[in-house]
């Protein structure tokens, strides 16, 4: 991953933590929209996850979260336990996790919902 996507996709993982889901999902989709190799579709997930909580959050949409963010697990499970030389160091299994947990958790919409994207502490 070049300087340039790095420092967007950080600026991305920042702006979603803060709240700031559609902000976040505008910089996922510019660094999907220009990324031609197999982390494609992982920036796919993260814009998908994006709208979901955009939806959830701001729009109070539980069916069109959930529907968002299905798509973004089917998108990121491809990059389980699989290394490419481009991919951020997201900690994509605990994502997937908390993915699973909320699609089938009843409850969600009685209360405000934020997910954190985390990056894996690199030793």
């Amino acid at each position: 991953m070049n300087k340039y996507i790095r420092s967007k996709f950080i600026c991305g993982i920042e702006t979603f933590n803060k709240g700031k889901f559609l902000e976040a999902h505008e910089i996922f989709e510019d660094i999907w929209l220009s990324i031609r190799d197999k982390t494609r579709d992982f920036y796919q997930g993260l814009v998908h996850i994006s709208v979901a909580s955009y939806h959830l959050n701001e729009k109070n949409n539980l069916t069109g979260a959930m529907l968002q963010f299905r798509k973004a697990k089917l998108k990121l499970e491809k990059y389980l336990n699989k290394k490419y030389e481009n991919l951020p160091e997201v900690d994509i299994e605990s994502l997937i996790k908390k993915l699973n947990n909320l699609t089938t958790e009843k409850n969600v919409n009685k209360r405000k919902f934020h997910l954190q994207l985390n990056l894996k502490k690199v030793t």
